[in-house]
């Protein structure tokens, strides 16, 4: 029995305690311009003291746990969180302050925890965006509460502004024949080669490259994507360029040149063609120059750097201004060289031949010649000439008696030694009448003695002896 009274009493007591419970009245409130600042982000001109018909929509709601969960693309709170109540968007009065309606927390749901967005209009219907708590307020008991929202509880800040439903993405798939190429949007690397998906899609302007094929088509816009798309890109393969290399063999006509082989050789002018630069390397050499003349240079070596760019073929059409090919046609290089063999007369080389003699202003004779220049005296001969010297001078003779050059390549010099000769006839002399022959000694300086007697002898001793001394 005594039992039974405890039970009732505790029931009694939990029925009066159920008839007392009352619901939580929150207010939310910001005394600074903080939650102004971060709604005129959206809204630059958002009044305060905000009439009725420029008030923002504000949603309550309530979750079991802690977590603010996201927003369905309808609006609607999702998981475990609960719609509670609207409240009008109301700034002062005050610089900014901000104090929402109270929200009312049913007895029986204490304890969860509550939270606020604010919707950018004032029909939720067309709101695009929102504002929202980070962290939920935790109703714990019932009654009137006021709750101060910054620092604690709101507001998210990354960023400050969330779109309710984010605008659907689709696929772009990148296809190519063949594949394997690399993918461009806006001429830019994405490094990413075909086939590849791009999930989101992007709009841009795709291409795939590889130089060696052209493109079909060489790029495609995209503009937003409203669907899964798919892009493709042919690409056709650009035959290899081929090269032609001409070389030019100029000079006098009809010389015979032989080249570096048999098939390179032949007579000025000519020319010889290959598509590989060094099947015309190597020397060239011309024939013989006529008589008097030489060649400027023989042989002549050709070189890869001789050959210079000079046309290219492009689909069907000779360009002498070069330029990137990109209509994908097979291309032709064309280059040449000039090789002119040049006849020149050889100059003449020229020698001295310094003639002088002892003693010296004797008559020079030149190929029996009198040459009007005395000793010393230099003359000039051209290489390969020929000349006889001689001197003449009173009645000397000379060593030696002539000075023969012939074929001169060197210079040359001769110096010719007089000796005094005197023509003293043989027989008895006649002296002329009235003749006298007087011989004067002069004595310089010493001792001499002087007497009579016979001089030696002389080759016409007749002579000697008619010569009367005094």
């Amino acid at each position: 029995m005594k039992n039974n009274k405890i039970i009732l009493i505790f029931l009694l007591a939990f029925v009066v305690a159920g008839l007392f419970a009352q619901p939580a009245n929150v207010t939310f409130k910001d005394p600074t311009n903080a939650t102004l600042n971060l709604v005129r982000l959206e809204d630059p001109s958002y009044p305060i003291l905000t009439p009725v018909a420029n008030r923002w929509v504000v949603k309550f709601y309530l979750s079991s746990d802690e977590i603010i969960d996201p927003l369905g693309i309808d609006g609607n709170p999702t998981n475990n969180d609960v719609f509670l109540a609207n409240a009008p968007l109301i700034f002062g009065p005050g610089i900014g302050a901000l104090n929402l309606n109270a929200a009312v927390v049913p007895d029986n749901m204490l304890g969860s925890y509550l939270y606020v967005r604010i919707f950018n209009s004032t029909d939720f219907a067309n709101a695009t965006k929102y504002m929202s708590f980070h962290t939920p307020y935790h109703v714990a008991t019932g009654g009137a509460v006021n709750v101060t929202i910054i620092p604690t509880y709101g507001w998210f800040d990354d960023p400050v502004w969330r779109l309710i439903a984010p605008p659907a993405t689709y696929t772009l798939t990148v296809t190519s024949t063949p594949d394997g190429k690399p993918i461009y949007k806006d001429n830019v690397d994405t490094g990413q080669v075909t086939p590849y998906t791009f999930d989101p899609g992007e709009a841009g302007t795709y291409k795939v490259v590889d130089p060696l094929y052209t493109w079909e088509p060489p790029e495609i816009v995209v503009p937003a994507l409203t669907e899964n798309t798919t892009i493709n890109f042919v690409g056709t393969l650009i035959p290899p360029d081929t090269y032609t290399y001409n070389l030019h063999i100029a000079g006098p006509e009809g010389y015979v040149v032989t080249g570096p082989t048999a098939e390179l050789s032949g007579t000025i002018p000519y020319i010889k063609t290959a598509n590989v630069v060094a099947d015309l390397l190597g020397d060239y050499t011309v024939a013989d120059a006529p008589a008097g003349f030489q060649w400027v240079m023989n042989p002549i070596t050709v070189s890869a750097d001789m050959f210079s760019l000079v046309a290219k073929k492009n689909g069907g059409m000779n360009k002498v201004v070069l330029g990137s090919r990109t209509n994908g046609a097979k291309a032709n290089y064309e280059y040449a060289a000039t090789i002119t063999f040049v006849l020149e007369e050889i100059p003449v080389q020229y020698y001295t031949v310094n003639i002088t003699s002892d003693p010296a202003g004797a008559e020079i004779y030149v190929d029996g010649e009198d040459s009007g220049f005395t000793t010393p005296n230099i003359f000039t001969l051209a290489e390969g000439s020929d000349a006889v010297y001689t001197v003449v001078m009173g009645t000397y003779t000379w060593t030696p008696a002539q000075f023969e050059v012939t074929n001169i390549s060197e210079n040359m010099s001769c110096n010719f030694v007089g000796t005094p000769y005197f023509d003293i006839p043989d027989g008895t002399p006649v002296t002329p009448p009235d003749a006298t022959v007087t011989v004067t000694i002069t004595i310089t300086g010493g001792n001499a003695n002087y007497g009579s007697g016979v001089l030696p002898g002389w080759p016409n001793s007749a002579l000697l002896n008619s010569i009367s001394w005094i």
